[in-house]
């Protein structure tokens, strides 16, 4: 009879195209014996993973609700109480406002007033560009733009404002706010950055009262030359010519001026029906947007 041979499995090098190594059967061995183990160790390690994970968070929680909670609003507390003056600190970083003050009312012709305020900017390196308007009893004026520079006080006036009764109870509006800035990166020394762009000048001043101006013409006559000592020339030169009798202020007249170069003078000759017997001289009030790189005439322009 035939005897039936015993199949090592250990040395086994398989019969068909495929050959499976001795190391892949003992594994495969292993494996089989040992997966209710191996099964019960992977639970075993996720349980583990979980419970600490959640009591990690557990314990996170209980700390900041017992804890970190209360200690939060306490250094909450601490940084209110810290800048409690910020006013104070304030103008280190930021614009401080303006300041309207003497608000007043010209008659300029018949009917005709000019409604006027003065706006003070203490700050050094901030310009702010200003939209307002007037009330007054029974009334309104339409709105106007003005810039007031760094460190200046400057007028703001609305001209000829018709009315068949004197204005009263004049009031300011202003209804937008623009600040613009004079970076450290620009200028360190931003007084002499503003001054170097309006440095103007006026001589020989005239002024001639209505009865006195020839060819008949009923309204006063003011004549000067103004000077632009600045190294910039400018496309559009805004002006404001206050007139002073003595120490009093009695009108003002706009003026602006087209391509008014570096180191040109401008003979100007104006005409106002401002009701005054004299005016002893005259002060220049600047309305140059000196932040608008648009306006600055190029070298040899």
């Amino acid at each position: 009879m035939f005897k039936k041979e015993k199949t090592d499995i250990y040395n086994y090098n398989g019969g068909g195209d495929e050959e499976i190594s001795s190391r892949k059967l003992i594994f495969a061995e292993w494996f089989v014996g040992h997966r209710i183990l191996l099964k019960k160790i992977g639970i075993g390690v996720l349980v583990v993973f979980c419970t600490l994970t959640l009591g990690f968070g557990l314990f996170g929680w209980g700390k900041y609700l017992f804890y970190d909670y209360w200690r939060d609003n306490s250094q909450l507390v601490e940084q209110v109480n810290l800048f409690q003056n910020y006013s104070n600190l304030h103008p280190v970083y930021g614009a401080a406002n303006f300041r309207v003050s003497n608000t007043q009312v010209y008659r300029s012709a018949e009917d005709k007033y000019d409604l006027t305020a003065i706006i003070a900017n203490p700050n050094e390196r901030w310009g702010v560009k200003l939209t307002y308007k007037f009330l007054f009893s029974g009334g309104e004026t339409e709105a106007r733009q003005t810039i007031i520079l760094p460190g200046t006080q400057t007028p703001v006036v609305y001209f000829g404002f018709s009315s068949s009764v004197f204005p009263t109870n004049i009031q300011l509006v202003v209804e937008n706010v623009e600040w613009k800035n004079i970076s450290p990166h620009i200028s360190i020394d931003p007084t002499s950055f503003v001054l170097s762009r309006v440095d103007f000048s006026t001589e020989n001043f005239i002024f001639s009262r209505a009865s006195q101006v020839e060819n008949g013409i009923p309204v006063n006559r003011i004549e000067f030359d103004l000077t632009n000592n600045s190294a910039y020339g400018f496309w559009e030169a805004l002006f404001l010519i206050e007139l002073l009798n003595g120490s009093q202020t009695v009108g003002y007249i706009p003026l602006t001026l087209s391509q008014f170069r570096s180191g040109e003078v401008e003979h100007i000759d104006l005409r106002s029906f401002v009701q005054t017997s004299n005016v002893s001289e005259i002060k220049l009030h600047y309305l140059i947007d000196i932040f608008e790189e648009d306006l600055y005439m190029s070298p040899g322009a």
